[in-house]
């Protein structure tokens, strides 16, 4: 079905860095996320909009890489621009991808699996928020505090990250785990789907 293919893209966004550069690249994770979407895509609205908006973040990843390895980020402010905008395809991916996962959960009569949807998309709201504020407190664009170093501020914002990956790499388990069948990924696909391609059989 591809939440397993998913999975696999989703362990490779936990990357570091190396002189600068990812390792893995970004569009690595990315593009096996997106061969996931080919799958997903077939099985609710929300998830194939998810797929478009992950094939946007494959194309920023790819650019990212280039001037990362090439040193050309740091001319005009060129990198951060980019790593702003692919936050921003970040949040709108995770949204659609949320929804999705609370649709055809709620469809297939998983309703814990629905909630936890809910309650990610929630946290996932949260965190950009706070992320707003931290990277606007460190640049002293908003009033600092005594009692809040810019440094203790950022590196909340960085922990709250890895635990907000952390969240949705358990949440797609278990999605693998629940929606799918156990060993087997071949969810037999919904009526809609199963009537247009009988229908395209037929021409």
């Amino acid at each position: 079905m591809g939440f397993g293919l998913l999975l696999i893209g989703y362990a490779l966004t936990f990357c570091g860095a190396y002189h600068g550069v990812d390792i893995p690249p970004a569009f690595i994770a990315y593009g096996v996320m997106l061969a996931a979407f080919y799958q997903l895509g077939r099985y609710g609205k929300q998830l194939r909009n998810a797929g478009y908006f992950m094939l946007a973040l494959t194309v920023i990843g790819c650019f990212k890489f280039v001037l990362q390895l090439t040193g050309l980020g740091a001319q005009f402010g060129l990198l951060t621009i980019v790593i702003v905008v692919e936050a921003c395809v970040l949040f709108a991916f995770y949204v659609f991808f949320l929804v999705g996962i609370k649709e055809l959960a709620f469809e297939v009569e998983l309703p814990k699996l629905a909630g936890k949807a809910i309650r990610n998309l929630w946290i996932v709201a949260f965190f950009y928020g706070f992320t707003l504020f931290s990277n606007l407190y460190v640049k002293e664009m908003i009033p600092s505090a005594v009692f809040l170093p810019a440094g203790s501020v950022f590196a909340v914002q960085q922990m709250a990250g890895y635990l907000l990956r952390a969240l949705i790499f358990v949440h797609i388990g278990s999605c693998y785990r629940r929606i799918c069948l156990e060993g087997d990924e071949d969810m037999p696909e919904k009526p809609s789907v199963l009537r247009r391609n009988k229908h395209k059989n037929q021409q």
